[in-house]
């Protein structure tokens, strides 16, 4: 799951992605995630209540931390593949299984594609 955080639905603008869904008090859903916010939107989850809303966690430190536990998960890859004997195929399969690591996390926007 991507990282979200909670917002003033006050300081957001129009256009960010709400991305949990909106109940109110009595747990009726108001908004069913995801979904952009709008001026009509905003205006109805403030008259019915709502203070906040949890839209994606875009800061640069959260992407930094993701770049630091991916690296960390490559080491221990080597580490783990440090056992076998030092032979070409076997540089080889720990290369092919870190591309694969790589690949995967791209593809869930953990690091860039690679």
């Amino acid at each position: 799951m991507a990282r979200m955080m909670k917002v003033e639905l006050a300081t957001t603008e129009d256009g960010e992605m709400i991305v949990q869904d909106v109940h109110d008090m009595l747990g009726r859903l108001l908004v069913r995630a995801p979904r952009r916010i709008d001026p009509e939107l905003k205006r109805m989850l403030l008259a019915r209540g709502i203070q906040e809303v949890f839209i994606p966690d875009q800061s640069s430190g959260d992407a930094e931390y993701e770049r630091q536990i991916v690296e960390q998960e490559r080491d221990a890859i080597r580490k783990r593949f440090s056992r076998l004997q030092d032979t070409p195929d076997n540089k080889r399969i720990v290369e092919i299984f870190i591309r694969a690591f790589e690949v995967f996390h791209a593809e869930k926007g953990k690091i860039p594609p690679v």
